[in-house]
């Protein structure tokens, strides 16, 4: 029906143009139009012919996308009928009083072997040809009763089937992966045998052959459509079933790495002699694993099978992790489509061959000023503001001529002005691009804040330092970056600086994203504009982080000692000369305490100088330990150690405490203390202290 309609368009445009053509002789638009009202017409056919095969094609796909979920489907209950059936059926054996009183009573009559494998074997006779072997297995994993008597006696506690039972109390059947440990691939469903308090006491184990698989896939070769064929994959995407070549069953659709292949191998889920050969392209896998419930359907091609497209219906089972993909070749459902399609090509192609012979004879008919027109726009368009066009009649195209005659005048007029606009122009976008350049690859922050303090712009320098990202950061006020330890004293003084129009300069302890502190050198200056105000503000940073680092090492390294962590000479001199200072000011009296260890030689000289070492560490901690937080202990230098007692305002209700007695006291506590016994390397030993003491 599009098709008629169509032709009737095309008819009526051909002799619309044919009659416009004998009107409009002195009318070059007119003819124009009619000449674009026949394209039009062209291009409707062009359209509803390919609609019309669109539509057809989406009307036989979605048949054939129905077709294939459905049988994808079916496919797909089959199997999981077949695996919830044997689970049932070996879950209702497992409660057997028979089998229960075998285990329970270890084989007593009248429940004894023989008995007991008879019943086994009637329960696999109900599957005699796809039931490999029937066994019970006792809490140990040992198979104790087996219709196959070579299996009699087989650990098997390290089998998935008997330890997923055992270790979860809860879970009462079980159905393994296919595994490749036997002659033939097989498949096992084992169920928990328990007692009447729930406990577990055996397993009972039953193993399928898995070419029962192929035999629920009996009728998938052409089912759906001539060439269709179905695949089963496991988890493992190897090819349990494959429908159209039987060579390709049992090999690996998808494999990571020979790795991956080598562990499959190991773990016996894929065949002996499986390999990479088979495996098909990345995006194969890519498209299957996008498949859902709701769009199952996809298009690809398999390996092996040539360059076919296929529609493919793509299923998940919901008793195992296995897929089943039903496919037909694409070129099977679409076959009516083509052949619709190259009716409307050949038509489309002799209505194109009409109408392009009936315009070529329009043109030379009524294009011949257009042509003309044409031949001196392009001498202008070379450069030749000289040349002018002829006004050949008071029409369209005389109008159109006379106002090229003046564009050119103007444009000649024009050409100087831009050629010293454009030199100007050109050295400003230079400068500009350099200064950008420098910016961006500047090994230093860069921040720019319009004068409310929102972000503008920041180098890519300052993201890598602070870890923000652009988008991060743009819009916020620098305040992002502010640390606890910057007071607001100091931004409110630099806020001051800036905002009075001056730079400003100094170091700042800044956050970066991931809750890092670091230092940074900072020196932040408006920027202004032409009438000397400013516009935005500008801030250059520089990450000084390791040169403080630096310094406080240096620092502490000056002024402590390394071994027992305590004041260093040089340190205990400069607190002595500020005690000095406050004393004399206060009028109060310091303490100077000299100490050193006798005998301190004979544990260097016995146990060697890390016992020393360790030593002088120890005592170290009970010096501390006497004193007041506010003296000081110092290491003057081998076991020679200072300790210096400052007198402060000490309330006692009652009586006063003498600066001396309280110097006498804690000196004593000292020597007490450090009489005390010790252990050194596993030996324990006292030693003593002489003091000498000024006040």
């Amino acid at each position: 029906m599009l098709l008629e309609i169509a032709g009737g368009l095309v008819i009526s445009g051909i002799l619309l143009l044919i009659v416009g053509i004998f009107i409009a002789r002195q009318y070059t638009l007119r003819a124009k139009l009619v000449t674009a009202f026949l394209l039009i017409v062209l291009a409707s056919l062009t359209v509803l012919a390919v609609l019309d095969g669109y539509m057809m094609s989406e009307s036989l796909s979605e048949g054939a996308n129905k077709a294939l979920s459905s049988a994808a489907r079916n496919y797909a209950t089959r199997i999981d009928q077949f695996n919830r059936q044997n689970s049932l059926f070996l879950k209702t054996e497992a409660n057997l009083q028979a089998i229960n009183l075998f285990i329970t009573r270890k084989a007593a009559p009248p429940f004894n072997r023989q008995a007991l494998l008879e019943i086994l074997r009637a329960l696999k006779s109900r599957q005699n040809e796809i039931i490999t072997s029937y066994a019970i297995l006792n809490t140990e994993g040992i198979n104790i009763l087996d219709t196959v008597s070579e299996n009699i006696g087989i650990d098997e506690s390290k089998q998935r089937y008997f330890s997923k039972l055992s270790a979860n109390s809860r879970l009462e059947t079980y159905r393994s992966p296919i595994t490749f440990d036997e002659q033939q691939p097989v498949i096992v469903f084992s169920s928990a045998i328990n007692d009447l308090s729930g406990k577990l006491i055996g397993v009972l184990r039953a193993k399928y052959d898995a070419s029962i698989l192929t035999s629920l896939f009996d009728r998938t070769k052409g089912m759906v459509g001539q060439g269709s064929f179905a695949v089963l994959l496991d988890e493992n995407n190897l090819r349990l079933v494959h429908g159209r070549r039987n060579d390709l069953k049992y090999t690996l659709a998808t494999v990571e790495s020979k790795k991956a292949l080598w562990r499959l191998l190991g773990n016996k889920r894929v065949p002996k002699n499986a390999s990479m050969a088979y495996v098909e392209r990345p995006e194969w896998n890519e498209k299957i694993q996008s498949a859902s419930v709701s769009s199952p359907i996809i298009e690809t091609q398999f390996y092996g099978l040539g360059v076919a497209v296929f529609s493919s219906a793509v299923v998940k089972l919901d008793t195992a992790p296995w897929t089943i993909i039903v496919s037909l070749p694409q070129s099977v459902f679409l076959e009516p489509v083509v052949e619709q399609s190259q009716n409307a090509l050949i038509l489309v192609v002799v209505i194109v061959i009409l109408v392009v012979l009936i315009v070529m004879a329009a043109t030379q008919l009524l294009l011949g000023p257009i042509k003309r027109l044409t031949t001196v726009v392009k001498k202008i368009a070379e450069g030749d503001f000289k040349a002018k066009a002829n006004i050949e009649a008071n029409d369209e195209i005389g109008s159109l001529a006379n106002a090229f005659n003046e564009m050119t005048e103007n444009i000649s007029n024009l050409i100087v002005d831009l050629e010293d606009e454009v030199g100007n122009h050109k050295l400003t976008a230079e400068n500009l691009n350099k200064l950008s350049q420098a910016i961006e690859q500047s090994p230093v922050s860069v921040m720019i804040t319009d004068l409310d303090g929102v972000i503008e712009y920041v180098n890519p320098q300052l993201c890598k330092i602070t870890g923000y990202t652009e988008e991060d950061l743009l819009g916020q006020n620098p305040r992002i970056l502010k640390s606890e330890h910057t007071t607001e004293i100091q931004i409110k003084n630099m806020w001051n600086t800036i905002i009075s129009g001056h730079s400003w300069s100094g170091e700042l302890y800044n956050k970066k994203k991931n809750g890092d502190l670091f230092w940074e050198n900072v020196t932040i200056s408006p920027i202004k504009n032409k009438e000397n105000q400013s516009t935005h503000y500008l801030a250059i940073k520089e990450d000084i982080s390791l040169r403080k680092d630096y310094e406080e090492r240096l620092l502490y390294q000056a002024s402590y000692d390394k071994l027992t962590d305590l004041p260093n000479r040089t340190l205990a001199y400069d607190r002595i000369q500020q005690a000095i200072v406050n004393a004399i000011r206060e009028n109060k009296q310091i303490a100077m305490l000299y100490m050193d260890f006798d005998h301190f030689k004979n544990i260097n000289d016995t146990l060697g100088h890390s016992a020393g070492d360790e030593f002088l560490k120890y005592m170290a901690g009970r010096l501390r330990s006497c004193v007041r937080d506010f003296d000081t202990v110092a290491r003057l230098g081998g076991d020679e150690f200072l300790i210096m007692f400052v007198e402060i305002d000490e309330g006692h209700e009652g009586h006063t405490v003498s600066f001396e007695d309280i110097v006498r006291h804690k000196t004593e506590e000292i020597l007490e203390r450090v009489a005390k016994p010790c252990v050194i390397q596993e030996m324990e030993f006292s030693v003593t202290a002489s003091v000498g003491i000024a006040i």
